[in-house]
């Protein structure tokens, strides 16, 4: 996790099995992470963010079950620095 103007910080996250039997976006995944790493400022939002999966950047709005798997490791930085 990279946060403007901000050192990377690891993080381990855990998805919850309730989040895995309903439909849950990257979006949601990251007001969640939000409410405990602060990532939105006054300058900055949620969507100024870029979420990649080896490499690869994905959508916001894309389903976690279908983007995410077991051990995956996910690179979240501000979009200026993807």
């Amino acid at each position: 996790m990279q946060r403007h103007a901000l050192p990377t910080t690891d993080v381990l996250w855990t998805i919850q099995d309730d989040q895995l039997r309903k439909p849950t976006t990257v979006s949601k995944l990251l007001e969640q992470v939000n409410e405990i790493l602060p990532l939105e400022s006054d300058d900055w939002g949620l969507e100024d963010y870029v979420v990649e999966v080896g490499g690869f950047e994905v959508l916001h709005f894309s389903n976690i079950t279908q983007v995410l798997k077991d051990e995956d490791q996910v690179r979240c930085v501000p979009s200026g620095l993807a």
